[in-house]
């Protein structure tokens, strides 16, 4: 998987968090869940402003509050990852994840966890809902798998001990 990132806001942006999501998603384990889609997929990341966001999620889905994040596939009418392998001469742009700073900077002081924790929280949650993950069934299962398989990838991405 490739990641782009278009950066609308003054944030910087952190080139070595964004490089060990696409690993993951390139090398790791991820593919029984994704059935393999990703790994030659590219994905558009922008990151917008509070207001920036509240436009997106108001043309998407018709609401206007902020969020903090949306996906958003190529072909909105289905999954990125549905009935097709991946081609294996070329890139497929699955879709883009629009992403606002400044709410997850908010979510992380609300959750008590760290910005970069949030930040990789949001850009895998937005690949999955990508790979035809949601919050009603993930590939035929309960919304709790698609968490679960979230928070496994958070856990791998910024070294978080998943120990109980």
């Amino acid at each position: 998987m490739k990641i782009k990132v278009f950066n609308e806001t003054k944030r910087n942006v952190d080139k070595e968090l964004i490089g060990r999501i696409e690993e993951i998603f390139t090398d790791g384990d991820i593919f029984r869940e994704t059935e393999n889609c990703l790994k030659e997929a590219f994905v558009n990341i922008i990151l917008l402003t509070e207001l920036g966001i509240v436009g997106v999620n108001r043309e998407v889905f018709g609401k206007s509050n902020q969020t903090d994040v949306i996906s958003v596939n190529s072909d909105r009418r289905k999954p990125a990852c549905a009935g097709r392998q991946t081609a294996k001469s070329k890139k497929i742009l699955v879709g883009e994840i629009y992403i606002c700073p400044d709410v997850i900077e908010k979510n992380a002081k609300q959750f008590g966890s760290t910005y970069r924790e949030e930040f990789a929280r949001v850009v895998i949650h937005g690949i999955l809902h990508l790979a035809g993950f949601d919050h009603k069934k993930a590939f035929g299962e309960s919304e709790e798998k698609m968490f679960e398989v979230q928070e496994r990838l958070v856990s791998e991405v910024v070294g978080l001990s998943t120990e109980v």
